[in-house]
């Protein structure tokens, strides 16, 4: 049998990066089975920041090496779901996939794509269409991603937080202590999520990060 896969989930944002031209030629190689699809039925692109490095209200940090397979993930093409029902058809798929870091800040940028005319017996939008005009409106603003996979390493002890030797909590404040047993300040614990893998984006009605929201831009594509 596969191994069993435990998902997580982690907001982040919408936005619009890569020109439409090089996403299409990405579409038409990588995906599509026959590429004259995109005659037929319009295709939109759309980027997302995927994840960072920031704290989120979990109380997890996403570290290097997860936001790294993250970007090498979506640049190989995850599923772009709706809401994390994973019985549910895509309503997309990732293009590309990049990791990106300016002094202590990281990141991960990930374009996507749909196409108009797409019709759904049971989802959140009936139509790809409605998907679009949600996200151009500014309805449709924050997405999640799933993942697997990696470690949670305490940011007090760095143990594994699910080991019986890590006996701190998420979200709750410990003293740290010299070696002379002196309390030197009060730390809040949290996770670092270190070396998981994404298994996909959703569309989501609320992000927990600051800023997780759909940046205002050029977001229809008229190719």
């Amino acid at each position: 049998m596969p191994e069993a896969k435990t998902l997580f989930e982690f907001p982040a944002r919408l936005m619009k990066r890569a020109p439409d031209e090089i996403l299409l030629d990405l579409a038409k190689s990588r995906n599509a089975f026959d590429p004259s699809v995109f005659d037929e039925h319009r295709p939109f692109f759309f980027s997302a920041a995927i994840s960072n490095g920031e704290l989120d209200c979990y109380y997890t940090r996403m570290a290097t090496s997860s936001l790294q397979n993250y970007a090498a993930d979506a640049d190989a093409g995850v599923s772009l779901q709706d809401s994390h029902w994973e019985w549910r058809l895509g309503l997309g798929r990732s293009l590309t996939g990049k990791y990106e870091k300016a002094g202590e800040s990281e990141q991960v940028i990930a374009d996507f794509y749909t196409v108009c005319g797409i019709k759904f017996n049971d989802a959140t939008y009936q139509t790809t269409d409605d998907f679009i005009n949600a996200i151009r409106a500014g309805i449709a603003k924050d997405v999640s991603i799933g993942f697997h996979g990696g470690e949670f390493v305490c940011s007090v002890c760095g143990l594994d937080m699910w080991s019986w030797d890590c006996w701190h909590i998420p979200g709750l404040e410990y003293d740290i202590k010299d070696k002379n047993g002196d309390v030197i300040r009060r730390e809040e614990a949290f996770a670092w999520v270190a070396k998981a893998r994404l298994a996909e984006v959703s569309v989501v009605y609320k992000g927990a990060t600051p800023g997780a929201a759909i940046l205002k831009g050029i977001f229809l594509s008229r190719i």
